[in-house]
């Protein structure tokens, strides 16, 4: 990685080395993950369920009077290692700012430490900015440098247990979406604290324009309006997928159904940097990371999706070509026609609606699930093969 300087100031860079990050870790900046530390290998989270026990007594129970069975239902975070490294040589930089020029003899001379200081500031923010980024939406796939953690939103793309809001073109505000989602909620965790709807910076934009617009919030237009529904907050972040809201429970403690592993607290901020070799001038910097994400109950999650893409269907094959992608049949296609997904572009999470509105009354079967005329199912891919989202 090569440093390169665009400015109009020969002289003073003024207070800039380079152009810092805006955004950060969006998540743990918002107190919406629970981060566990210390997490080298493996860190299973885990529920103990049971069904219902209370019952008529029953003077002498035997056996077949036993009610009530115990279910352990579990997840786990296994962080994987990333690395950020680049090289540079501090010489590019001496024209440009006095206090950078180096000290000491020239066989000798060294970096001042206001220089290094700057430099581990910009690379640090750079990393969170990148990992924020990862937390959210990456996807691990080997050999792919942009490509390096399974974020939080494939991870409940891919989970089966997560419940899907089911919006028609009648819910055409944002209060209306909330509304549907809230209603698929479990009753159980409807007054937890840490409640929250989370979206897209767009998406908080648009709710708040649209509370502004409401004859009876009367909302003043000169300012953000704080913004809740029902009570539950409403968050927005830079890095979220615009079109996607979920519900679920988000925080930085235990009670979180977000969570993190990650190998040191310091890691993310614990840089190693020297000369590239001791004859040399170049200097390196260098971080080790280790990190995963994961949410801890699918059922805790509901999720509205409202992007789309066309898939593309050719031969006997669908191709998925976005997260959430589409297939509307509408020509008639040969007679009980059976189709299956190829897995070029499918990534965890990835999902396709197909839908059967042919003229002719035939069936689709796809994946060996059969679709009526006029009906439709959801697939999503969880990493390894193609399941029907219930």
């Amino acid at each position: 990685m090569a440093i390169s300087i665009t400015t109009a100031y020969p002289g003073e860079f003024l207070d800039k080395v380079l152009t810092k990050a805006a955004l950060s870790n969006e998540l743990v900046q918002k107190n919406l993950i629970h981060v566990e530390p210390n997490v080298l290998k493996k860190l299973y989270i885990g529920e103990l369920t049971v069904g219902t026990l209370l019952q008529h007594r029953i003077e002498q129970p035997v056996s077949s009077d036993a009610q009530g069975t115990f279910t352990y239902v579990e997840k786990y975070l296994e962080p994987q290692d990333i690395m950020a490294y680049t090289e540079f040589n501090p010489r590019n930089f001496e024209n440009i700012w006095r206090r950078w020029q180096p000290n000491g003899p020239m066989a000798m001379e060294t970096w001042s430490a206001a220089a290094q200081a700057e430099f581990l500031e910009v690379f640090a923010k750079k990393v969170s900015e990148e990992l924020g980024y990862q937390y959210i939406n990456g996807v691990r796939v080997a050999g792919n440098n942009t490509m390096l953690i399974n974020g939080i939103v494939p991870r409940i793309l891919a989970d089966e247990d997560v419940k899907v809001a089911n919006i028609t073109n009648n819910d055409n505000t944002y209060a209306k979406k909330f509304k549907k989602m809230l209603s698929k909620l479990p009753k159980a965790l409807r007054n937890k604290s840490n409640l929250k709807f989370i979206t897209s910076i767009a998406d908080t934009d648009n709710y708040d324009e649209e509370l502004k617009l409401n004859t009876y919030k009367n909302g003043d237009l000169t300012i953000q309006q704080t913004l809740a529904y029902n009570g539950i907050p409403v968050v927005g972040l830079a890095q979220w997928p615009e079109g996607l809201i979920i519900l679920t429970l988000a925080d930085s403690s235990l009670e979180s159904n977000l969570f993190a592993g990650v190998a040191w607290n310091e890691d993310e901020t614990f840089i190693q940097e020297d000369k590239v070799s001791a004859a040399g001038e170049k200097h390196f910097l260098k971080m080790l990371m280790k990190a995963d994400t994961n949410i801890a109950f699918g059922d805790y999650v509901v999720i509205y999706d409202g992007r789309e893409a066309a898939a593309l269907a050719g031969g006997s094959t669908i191709t998925p070509v976005a997260y959430k992608s589409v297939v509307n049949y509408t020509t008639t296609l040969a007679a009980n026609a059976s189709w299956s997904f190829a897995n070029t572009n499918a990534i965890l999470g990835s999902c396709v609606t197909i839908k059967n509105n042919q003229s002719g009354n035939f069936k689709i079967t796809i994946a060996n699930t059969d679709i009526a005329k006029d009906e439709e199912a959801t697939f999503y891919f969880d990493g390894t093969n193609w399941k029907v989202k219930s």
